[in-house]
């Protein structure tokens, strides 16, 4: 294993933080979905009566 300098360190630290941002925003967003999903399947159970 290559000895890790400071600037490795901060790309290594960068990637990192950058994919932790893209997991945080999907998950927003698939909660968003699921819950404009459940609004559209209620709105079809209400429209159906």
């Amino acid at each position: 294993m290559a000895k890790l300098t400071e600037k490795d360190k901060e790309k290594i630290f960068a990637l990192y933080k950058q994919d932790v941002e893209q997991l945080y925003i999907a998950q927003r967003f698939f909660i968003t979905r699921s819950r404009v999903n459940q609004i559209i399947h209620e709105k079809k159970r209400i429209g159906n009566k």
